[in-house]
């Protein structure tokens, strides 16, 4: 009997110390397990702390940068614009100086002694258009486009006029009355430049 008692005693001692030492391990994990759960909450916390500063900063540089190619492209624009500029008025040099040196030429002189003689032969005329067509290209063009339906005295006047004849000048070239002249330059405003009249003939001309 206290045999028995005595192993009861053991069994419960022994018990007693597995569960304590249970206890005392299951302690450690949990605080191990707490302290693996806090660390990973402070890198989590810290990551996304970066991820928002991250975050942030990309914001800022796309703004930057967006502003960035939008002064470019108004840099660009603005570059375009001064060499588009340059560009017309090398053009325009070219243009006048071309248009110069056929006023300037021994046709037109030829031309200037038949406003008096009149009676201008026809190979002078021929000479003429093809003196334009070489140094006016652009310009001929657009009187003889089969659109503006010009009529071959009409494209003379115009011609006349692009090269500084006055009025005078153009009727006793083509020996044709005032009255006549008025017409046809109405004619042409009207064809060329959807005018009315005749008086902002030579302005439009010129334009051309």
């Amino acid at each position: 009997m206290i045999f028995l008692e005595l192993r009861f005693i053991i069994f419960v001692i022994v018990s007693m110390t597995i569960f304590i030492i249970a206890l005392f391990v299951v302690s450690i994990k949990y605080r191990e397990a707490n302290r693996r759960m806090k660390d990973l909450s402070t890198l989590y916390e810290n990551a996304l702390h970066d991820y928002e500063q991250l975050k942030a900063s990309m914001v800022q540089n796309h703004i930057q940068h967006n502003k960035k190619i939008e002064q470019l492209s108004k840099e660009s624009e603005t570059l375009k614009t001064y060499i588009n500029r340059f560009d017309k008025q090398d053009e325009n040099k070219m243009h006048w100086d071309s248009e110069r040196k056929i006023r300037e030429s021994q046709l037109i002189q030829n031309l200037r002694e038949y406003i008096i003689k009149g009676d201008i032969p026809e190979y002078l005329w021929e000479q003429l258009f093809a003196s334009a067509d070489y140094h006016m290209p652009t310009f001929m063009k657009k009187i003889s486009n089969d659109k503006t339906n010009l009529t071959y005295i009409e494209q003379k006047i115009s011609i006349l006029i692009r090269l500084h004849f006055n009025n005078t000048d153009i009727q006793n070239l083509l020996n044709i009355t005032p009255q006549t002249l008025t017409n046809k330059r109405s004619n042409i405003n009207k064809k060329l430049f959807s005018s009315n009249g005749a008086k902002t003939l030579n302005a439009n001309i010129m334009r051309l």
